[in-house]
């Protein structure tokens, strides 16, 4: 009898070596975190670091820092230029970081522009560096990119001509939004998207692919989880896993951005 009351307490016993991971969805916007201290959103703060060690200043180019920190965890850097000469802001490097006992989803927003310290005199464009998306993983950590326009309107994120692997391996990633995007420019894609084992949906709107025909070898590979491409209210479902067929997606995107293949 004894023995049997013991059971009964064991079964009714929290396991203490489990710990109950948190899920959080977190709306991060680039232009918060250059321009604004101290910004608190769900719970969290945002933050902006100044003149970190290692940045540097030359001919106008200054080089920053922003920092996300939850419950006191560092959870994402964006490295990023305010380049005088050029009047442009320019994101560097996204760095997202492992959070434990955490499940936490970001929405990271990229506007096409910002205004100086709010101020709508001093409006700056953005533009994303060559890479600057490029193997962003983290345990625990998921990450949802939008590059949508401000209320400014005609500003759109640009991109360095040369767009290969500019998401490459980014296992975090698991949505991308194009429309307020400017790739006419762009004439390099290869292997833009490969190893995002983790996308799942991708909205081409405003994507262009007229200069990349013959650069964009890889473009997909990798990518067995995508399972939506989106231009407008036209959509295309993949097939995923081990029946994933990079080529495949490469030839339904050019007919949704009618392109032919």
């Amino acid at each position: 009898m004894k023995i049997r009351v013991l059971e009964m307490m064991l079964a009714t016993m929290p396991f203490l070596g489990h710990q109950e991971c948190v899920s959080q969805s977190l709306k991060i916007n680039v232009a918060n975190l250059i321009y604004k201290d101290d910004i608190n959103i769900t719970g969290s703060t945002y933050y902006r670091i100044n003149a970190l060690p290692g940045t540097n200043k030359l001919n106008g180019d200054y080089t920053q820092t922003s920092a996300v920190k939850y419950n006191n965890n560092d959870l994402m850097t964006i490295k990023w230029s305010d380049r005088a000469i050029s009047n442009t802001i320019d994101i560097e490097q996204v760095q997202l970081y492992y959070v434990p006992n955490q499940n936490i989803h970001i929405n990271l927003v990229v506007p096409g522009a910002v205004a100086l310290g709010q101020s709508y005199s001093n409006i700056k464009p953005i533009k994303i560096k060559n890479k600057a998306f490029a193997n962003i993983g983290a345990a625990d950590v998921t990450l949802g990119v939008a590059f949508l326009n401000p209320e400014f309107g005609w500003y759109n994120v640009t991109f360095d001509t040369d767009c290969s692997r500019q998401f490459e391996n980014s296992s975090s990633i698991i949505s991308l939004d194009f429309r307020g995007t400017d790739t006419i420019n762009v004439t390099n894609m290869n292997s833009m998207f490969e190893g995002c084992d983790n996308l799942q949906e991708l909205r081409l709107d405003n994507f262009s692919m007229w200069n990349c025909c013959n650069n964009r070898d890889n473009m997909f590979l990798g990518c067995t989880n995508l399972a939506t491409l989106m231009y407008g209210t036209a959509s295309v479902t993949l097939p995923t896993g081990i029946n994933y067929d990079p080529q495949k997606t490469l030839e339904q995107a050019c007919l949704l951005l009618d392109l032919g293949s």
